[in-house]
């Protein structure tokens, strides 16, 4: 489950604080926290960062695995999830600027 915060927005860009867990079983992943950054490079070009920080969860155990199996796991899934949101992104545009258009 992703919870996101509010917004906080500058005139050159916008950052949105996450929460990131999973639903079930809570206590064997971790929680995630971070923000996803939105910045203009150009006129036609916004860069998109994900970023966050988890401890493992199962104590000792935990860090070990996380050393040797689920560090890149976790390094998969925040690139997943940072794709994901670039092509909803790239889809509002797209139909913000069809809906244009059509006017």
């Amino acid at each position: 489950m992703v919870t996101l915060g509010e917004p906080v927005k500058t005139a050159t860009w916008t950052v949105i604080p996450l929460d990131w867990r999973a639903t079930f079983p809570q206590q064997l992943f971790p929680k995630m926290t971070g923000r996803v950054e939105l910045a203009p490079v150009d006129k036609a070009v916004t860069r998109l960062t994900v970023s966050g920080m988890y401890e493992p969860p199962l104590g000792k155990v935990g860090k070990e695995l996380n050393a040797t199996l689920m560090q890149g796991v976790a390094d998969n899934t925040v690139k997943e999830l940072a794709e994901a949101i670039a092509k909803r992104l790239e889809a509002a545009v797209f139909a913000q600027a069809k809906k244009g258009k059509e006017t």
